[in-house]
């Protein structure tokens, strides 16, 4: 069993391995803190992870990031580890430095552990594991490790800090455990991966080969899981996530043009949102904007 990112697929016994080993290298040498700035630089877009922690394995790696209030580039060397607070940005610096380094990455529904190595500021190989969901205890967890981050004045902040990975580590391994149980039945975590990306980008003009091409499975053979597993085909449900918002943001008081909504469904055309709108609901959305009185 495994999970398609970027990078090679691999196993969720081996990403446990990964996680064993991270854990065997606590604590790091030094912790660095990268924090968020209200704009980042041009050619990098707004961070949305929650929490992200890098632990350099061997060799070094030079990381451009915000540290200690401002911008600045910091070499992160070997048994070194990097704490991203939540929508924070950094990215390698090229130059002939190699490093080989296991990241953990918290979104709000889905978390990548990701084991790669770096070379003259490019990623050369890796592999990662992509877990769709973040349990309630891993997203406490993160809340209070994004506060110890902030205690720049705090004697014991690494001790801490450390103590809250161990513990998010933990609870990695623990939702992984259950993640296997529940993807028991054969090609059922493609199907999940299908449900949690359309469920997560239906806002853009997707298609159900979209779907596909992210999920890395042959259309005709996800479509056929797909609807023997949910009782109704990847178009249908990606056309009700988008009725459902389209129906939410119509009755906003906010009362923003109907080609708007359109748009933010994932619809390109505002007539043809207004044909499917009709065929699912039996009125317009003009009508059904009038409901609100």
């Amino acid at each position: 069993m495994g999970a398609r990112w970027y990078g090679k697929m691999v196993s969720s016994e081996r990403i446990s391995k990964y996680l064993i080993d991270m854990e065997g290298c606590l604590p790091p040498k030094r912790i660095h803190y990268s924090f968020a700035t209200p704009i980042p630089p041009e050619k990098l877009s707004r961070r949305d992870w929650r929490f992200r922690v890098v632990l350099t394995l061997s060799g070094s790696s030079m990381i451009k990031a915000p540290f200690d209030g401002k911008i600045s580039s910091r070499l992160i060397g070997a048994e070194e580890m990097l704490v991203g607070v939540s929508s924070s940005w950094q990215f390698p610096v090229s130059d002939k430095r190699e490093c080989t380094a296991i990241s953990l990455i918290w979104f709000d529904n889905m978390t990548r552990i990701i084991c790669n190595t770096f070379s003259h500021g490019q990623d050369l190989c890796g592999e990662t594991f992509h877990l769709p969901a973040v349990s309630d205890v891993a997203h406490d967890l993160i809340k209070v490790a994004n506060m110890i981050a902030q205690e720049k004045m705090e004697p014991n902040r690494d001790t801490r800090m450390i103590l809250l990975i161990r513990l998010l580590i933990c609870q990695l391994q623990t939702d992984i455990r259950r993640q296997q149980t529940l993807w028991s039945e054969p090609y059922s975590l493609a199907v999940r991966q299908a449900r949690h990306y359309m469920q997560s980008n239906f806002f853009s003009p997707i298609s159900c080969s979209t779907v596909c091409a992210e999920v890395g499975i042959n259309r005709s053979v996800l479509s056929t899981l797909f609807h023997r597993q949910c009782g109704v085909t990847m178009k249908q449900f990606l056309l009700d996530l988008r009725i459902e918002k389209a129906r939410e943001l119509l009755l906003d008081k906010e009362k923003i043009q109907i080609s708007e909504v359109a748009g933010q469904c994932g619809f390109t055309d505002a007539r043809y949102f207004a044909s499917v709108f009709r065929h699912a609901t039996g009125i317009l959305p003009s009508e059904y904007r009038k409901l609100e009185h």
